[in-house]
């Protein structure tokens, strides 16, 4: 765990406080040539950004930068606050100038005034009271719907008819209160050490989670599908369970150990205790299956652009879709989720970089309603992107072969299962 960035906040703040007189901290940069005051907030909204290493940040200070000359007839202000050392801040802003008000504050006390205890952005209102917290650095989007009265810090309802309202009616979500530095524990289940894997049901609301430390693990709202193939670093696709332990429900799953232990060894006393819990055997079993094939056509050559090989450093991801609806949790009208399988046409779009085409299928398969087979016998890493929208929906296989040039198909092959028995 790391201590908080701005060092310990005494006072939290929440939305609809009251903005905090701060008086440290040097002033390098003013739009009109005065000094931040206090009374700078009054009949403005003011943008706090609080970037503390400005000079490795160049691209979010030219977004920055492009965002003040957007708003500059608008009742806005900028303030951008910094807290690297002066001996390379000041040369570097002489080549590249920050725009709005630019703030030194090196001891941090700017942005502990606002319970700060990490690099995040604070949006006032022109009443001087905090509308609620962004990310490292609010968009134009966001700004402007702060302008319109669109922000709230109130999620929308549970389901899918909810969440399309508050997204055609342009609202943004910002944080009602700051985002605080995670504390030894703070996941940590109050449950009495032991072998034991401990199952309930989700609490309706839980945005879900993964957290682990050396003696235990917690994860949040899984289905047992979901939650097994996690434990066994397969996809749900790849596993048979007994009728009954399928479902939709969400469940949380915790084991707190008597002693930390090495991650693979955690890894077999969960898988364990999944066994013991649901009073299950688990055998390995060849069987012959329609699954997705993904081939490269002969004679043709994918567009699919090379990616840097970088060793052991991984790849990276992302994945949509929004059009794959079940019911969940008993709600009233359907929600979309991407904790049940999907048939490949449904997805919505999918980016990866520095991937094999190995890394790309089993990503892919994750959220599948049968495995997929890479037989394109393509070699090396590759950036691998597949756009779409939700008008797009149930075009994907066709989008996959018109954007990167591979063809899916499906046909029998014999493929691995995990056969889980009472």
């Amino acid at each position: 765990m790391f201590p908080p960035f701005f060092g310990p906040v005494s006072h939290r703040l929440k939305a609809g406080d009251r903005a905090p007189d701060f008086t440290s901290g040097k002033l390098l940069h003013s739009p009109v040539g005065t000094a931040w005051t206090s009374s700078n907030f009054d009949g403005h909204f003011t943008i706090l950004n609080f970037c503390p290493n400005t000079t490795a940040n160049p691209g979010p200070v030219a977004k920055w930068n492009a965002m003040v000359r957007q708003f500059v007839a608008e009742p806005v202000h900028f303030l951008w606050i910094t807290a690297e050392d002066e001996s390379a801040l000041l040369p570097w802003l002489a080549q590249s100038p920050v725009d709005g008000w630019v703030l030194h504050d090196s001891s941090g006390q700017a942005a502990r005034s606002f319970g700060l205890e990490t690099p995040q952005s604070v949006i006032v209102g022109p009443d001087r009271r905090i509308l609620g917290y962004d990310h490292l650095q609010s968009s134009e989007h966001t700004v402007r719907a702060a302008l319109e009265g669109r922000t709230t810090t109130t999620p929308p309802k549970s389901g899918m008819a909810a969440i399309l309202e508050f997204a055609e009616a342009g609202r943004v979500l910002l944080r009602a209160e700051p985002i605080t530095m995670p504390r030894p524990g703070d996941h940590r289940p109050k449950f009495p050490p032991s072998h034991t894997l401990h199952v309930s049901p989700s609490e309706p609301e839980s945005a879900g989670g993964n957290y682990s430390a050396p003696d235990y693990r917690n994860w949040l709202g899984l289905s047992v599908t979901t939650f097994i193939a996690e434990m066994y670093e397969t996809s749900p696709a790849r596993i048979d369970l007994p009728a009954g332990l399928d479902d939709d429900r969400r469940y949380d799953f915790a084991m707190v150990l008597p002693e930390p232990v090495r991650p693979e060894e955690m890894s077999r006393l969960m898988q364990q205790g999944i066994q013991d819990h649901y009073h299950l055997t688990v055998t390995r079993e060849i069987r012959l299956l329609d699954v997705y094939v993904m081939t490269v056509p002969t004679g043709t050559t994918p567009v699919i652009k090379a990616g840097p090989d970088d060793g052991d450093l991984g790849y990276s991801c992302s994945f949509s879709s929004s059009v794959y609806i079940v019911g969940r949790r008993g709600d009233p009208e359907p929600e979309s989720t991407l904790d049940r399988p999907m048939p490949l046409s449904t997805v919505g779009s999918v980016s990866m970089s520095n991937a094999t085409m190995d890394d790309f299928c089993r990503f892919l398969e994750r959220h599948l309603d049968r495995p997929l087979v890479n037989e394109t016998n393509l070699t090396g890493n590759f950036d691998l992107q597949v756009t779409g929208s939700r008008a797009m929906s149930g075009d994907f296989i066709q989008r996959l072969r018109d954007q990167l040039g591979l063809v899916v198909t499906v046909a029998p092959r014999p493929v691995e299962m995990l056969i889980f028995r009472r």
